[in-house]
């Protein structure tokens, strides 16, 4: 059995822990604050920017939105089993609809997760299959409605404004 000598070995002073940089303090409160824009009339606003972008709508168009999942045939097990990331669902959807999933005069857009949207009542529960088989979007779920006036009551703060989630805003 081997030994190690220094496993027994104690020091008897600390090492004193030093550097070459200076102690420094360093108040937060001093940073300079970012100025306040102003628009013409001399009011303070502040703004947010994002990577969203903005675009108008027909007033009082409906807008429907389906609880959706991607699916694929295992080729193994013969089961559906739901496709996950983002990148494959948006690329197995764009292959649904460029098929002739869905009528042409029906208006769908993909958030590429688990929700669709379309100002067109679709049936639900439904699935639309790809042509080879393999693929399919199943509808889930009846769809929540909203309109293009609903959103713009709610985005100007109305005084009929109702509750609405998040996605439809």
């Amino acid at each position: 059995m081997a030994s190690n000598n220094q496993s027994n070995f104690i020091r008897q002073e600390r090492i004193a822990v030093s550097s070459a940089i200076p102690s420094a303090t360093l108040n937060l409160s001093s940073l300079p604050r970012r100025p306040v824009r102003t628009n013409p009339s001399g009011r303070r606003y502040e703004s947010l920017l994002t990577n969203h972008f903005s675009c108008e709508f027909a007033n009082n168009l409906p807008l429907y939105q389906y609880d959706v999942a991607i699916e694929e045939l295992g080729s193994r097990s013969g089961e559906w089993f739901e496709v996950k990331g983002r990148a494959r669902c948006a690329l197995i959807m764009q292959l649904l609809i460029s098929n002739g999933g869905f009528d042409p005069q029906v208006v769908v857009w993909y958030d590429e997760q688990k929700c669709l949207y379309s100002t067109s009542l679709l049936t639900s529960p439904q699935f639309i299959t790809s042509k080879d088989g393999r693929n399919r979007l199943n509808i889930k779920s009846s769809p929540n409605q909203w309109s293009t006036n609903d959103i713009q009551d709610y985005i100007k703060g109305g005084p009929n404004v109702k509750f609405y989630t998040y996605e439809a805003v």
